[in-house]
């Protein structure tokens, strides 16, 4: 049986190829978090490492065969293969992404890694090839996140978590894919396997009963604001602290009820980090905008520059925190 043969899970021939360099650049992630990968700096000062290369690598390349003319916005590119220590980086990534790409050579590696650098069109690829680094380093959890945005909205969300399990959110062995089409639902699978099932997000009603995520780190985030804002709303129970877009997946598979992120200062976050979770949480059933209640804006390139924050709830509670957040603004 092939992905797209089971009833209903909405992807086609050229996108299966996509989702399954996907799968195989979170396998390769995962191996390389088993053996400890050293910790790069990017200039930005955030962290990298060779998994984020290789994975993006491999992922450009299968874009770059089924989907030539449509243009690849990433995290990553080739500057950190700059220098001595970038030639030693390279000749990493170089080994461990012919374990997907045989024939890949320094040149092609530069010009995958750089692809990524395309501008936002009405039609483009968000790459984050690990999204949640910081939670890959410490052995927590990190996502292979992958959209396809056409109208300046995500409509294809393929996201590989290989640290989240069949239950739960705590961090497991087995891994899973999610893929989500914009009017086909959202579906999940066990990593290596193609029994896919719908999921749906969960209909808590009570802001008292919700199982809350919050990120793992906090540079970004304004967390006194966001205990205060918790504290008004009554919720009973401590936020769970998550890395990446694993918090999207939790949320649209029903395993958490409510994510709100209320950023430090002025930060906007970067198209990668949500595309493909928003719309897994939508198809689901759930509700994603900023912290005012407007739907994310993707079109304003590489970062959501008209949107501050973010709010992702079922249908049920995304209002009453929303009437929450108004009331500890006045």
């Amino acid at each position: 049986m092939t992905a797209n043969e089971k009833p209903g899970v909405p992807i086609g021939a050229a996108e299966r190829d996509v989702l399954l360099a996907v799968g195989r650049a979170a396998e390769l992630a995962r191996s390389i978090q088993r053996h400890a990968p050293l910790r790069h700096v990017k200039n930005d000062m955030t962290p990298l490492t060779v998994a984020d290369l290789a994975a993006q690598a491999i992922i450009a390349s299968a874009l770059e065969r089924a989907f030539p003319d449509v243009p690849l916005v990433a995290e990553e590119d080739a500057s950190p293969l700059d220098g001595d220590d970038g030639r030693r980086l390279a000749a990493e990534t170089l080994t461990l992404a012919r374990s997907s790409l045989p024939d890949l050579t320094h040149r092609d590696l530069v010009r995958l890694l750089n692809s990524g650098r395309g501008s936002r069109a009405d039609r483009c690829w968000a790459l984050d090839p690990v999204d949640g680094t910081e939670g890959f380093l410490r052995g927590g959890h990190y996502v292979v996140s992958l959209a396809l945005l056409e109208g300046h909205q995500p409509t294809l969300a393929m996201l590989a978590c290989p640290t989240l399990g069949r239950t739960g959110v705590d961090v497991a062995t087995e891994g899973l894919v999610m893929i989500a089409r914009r009017g086909g639902g959202t579906w999940i699978t066990p990593m290596g396997s193609l029994d896919y099932q719908r999921v749906h997000v969960s209909d808590v009603y009570a802001l008292g009963d919700a199982r809350v995520l919050r990120s793992f780190v906090d540079s970004h985030i304004d967390v006194d604001r966001t205990n205060r804002v918790l504290q008004t709303a009554r919720v009973g129970r401590s936020p769970i602290l998550m890395d990446s877009q694993a918090k999207h997946m939790a949320i649209a598979a029903g395993r958490a009820d409510l994510f709100v992120r209320i950023p430090a200062g002025d930060y906007r976050e970067y198209i990668w980090d949500h595309a493909a979770g928003a719309l897994a949480i939508e198809e689901a059933g759930g509700c994603v905008t900023d912290l005012e209640g407007r739907p994310l804006d993707f079109q304003t390139g590489r970062r959501l520059e008209r949107n501050r924050g973010l709010v992702a709830a079922n249908r049920h509670l995304h209002p009453l925190i929303l009437d929450v957040l108004r009331r500890c603004d006045r």
